[in-house]
């Protein structure tokens, strides 16, 4: 579980730059299948950027992982990012829902994350383009390549985070673009409740006009913009 005062998605907020509750479950099966693994993961959103949704993201997943040693692990993952209620406010009433298939690998203090859009990525294709872009064809086969590094600092529970990605939309050039993060966690003692402590500060090269979101009361965000967040997180 999990409360962060921005939920932001590979250096997107998707809560209007506003605090986020998050929760997941993750199934371990491999006394039915060596690796199998099952889970689901949701948050709260904001329904400015995903109009007519119930302000939540939904994401089951299914995959497998295995560790190879000590330092080498990987694991492969098909997932659904659903947003229930969620389409476009014009006649052609578009969902926002998209699948992905995601492998990555992690090698000591490093993980590479590759994800594969098997739909249309969030509601871009021929019936619907994010304004200003005009629809040029469907967004299949987009692809996110994100490295991630995690350094211990002097000990195992603080640690020091840094990550770039780039998000390519297949189709639509002026909606692909790079993100950068870094933040610092810290774990909590159990006399604490092991609770994780992060500070971070994310942000992207996005273009402005694609990724500026406009509330009903007239307000405006790109969603892009480098901020900083901090997130208060309980593992069980």
């Amino acid at each position: 579980m999990a409360f962060t005062t921005d939920y932001i998605s590979r250096g997107q907020s998707q809560s209007f730059g506003n605090p986020a509750v998050q929760g997941g479950l993750e199934a371990d099966l491999s006394n039915f299948l060596q690796g199998l693994l099952l889970g689901v993961w949701g948050s709260s959103i904001s329904d400015t950027g995903f109009p007519n949704s119930s302000s939540l993201e939904f994401d089951p997943y299914v995959g497998f992982a295995h560790t190879f040693n000590e330092h080498l692990s990987a694991r492969i993952i098909g997932q659904w990012c659903l947003y229930p209620g969620g389409q476009s406010t014009d006649v052609s009433s578009q969902n926002y829902n998209s699948f992905e298939i995601i492998p990555s690998v992690t090698y000591r203090w490093l993980t590479v994350t590759y994800a594969y859009s098997i739909t249309d990525k969030a509601g871009f294709n021929n019936q619907l383009a994010v304004p200003p872009l005009a629809p040029n064809g469907n967004s299949q086969g987009s692809w996110y390549l994100e490295g991630a590094l995690k350094f211990p600092l002097f000990r195992d529970d603080l640690n020091l985070n840094l990550v770039y990605g780039y998000q390519k939309v297949r189709h639509y050039t002026k909606a692909s673009y790079g993100s950068y993060g870094a933040s610092i966690d810290y774990t909590l003692p159990e006399d604490y409740y092991g609770l994780n402590l992060k500070l971070g500060v994310s942000g992207s090269n996005n273009n402005k006009a694609v990724y500026t979101v406009t509330k009903s009361s007239g307000k405006t965000l790109d969603v892009g913009r480098t901020r900083v967040y901090f997130t208060l997180t309980k593992c069980f």
